[in-house]
């Protein structure tokens, strides 16, 4: 939590306080989903948030939650790898196995309403 009121302090116009871990959770993953607005496309996103949900997927597994072609799907974890957003966990076979990293994972604990918050500016 010295992170977080390190964080706190040093924005404008706030008073310094300690956070109760909620707050901090919230506060985090806000901090987490402004970097995702400016960083990814739509459907890079669409593809991270079903990442988060889904916790450890395959590609084909993305796809058949959006309703995507596998290739398309492709395209927009090779970007999320890059970014490391997500990385390879473990494979099975010809199967791979993803997982969104620890740091985008955050975003799980925000309400619905703030998820779609990234749909109005994209």
């Amino acid at each position: 939590m010295d992170a977080v009121t390190s964080i706190v302090t040093n924005l404008p116009h706030t008073t310094a306080e300690t956070l109760d871990a909620e707050s901090a959770r919230t506060f985090l993953a806000q901090l987490v989903l402004e970097r995702l607005k400016r960083e990814l496309t739509r459907r890079e996103w669409d593809v991270l948030r079903e990442a988060v949900h889904l916790g450890t997927f395959t590609n084909a597994a993305i796809a058949r939650t959006l309703k995507a072609k596998p290739p398309n799907v492709t395209k927009y974890l090779n970007t999320l790898l890059e970014r490391r957003f997500v990385y390879t966990h473990h494979r099975e076979g010809r199967q791979i196995f993803y997982r969104a990293s620890e740091d985008v994972r955050i975003i799980r604990d925000l309400p619905e309403s703030a998820e779609s918050l990234f749909s109005s500016s994209a």
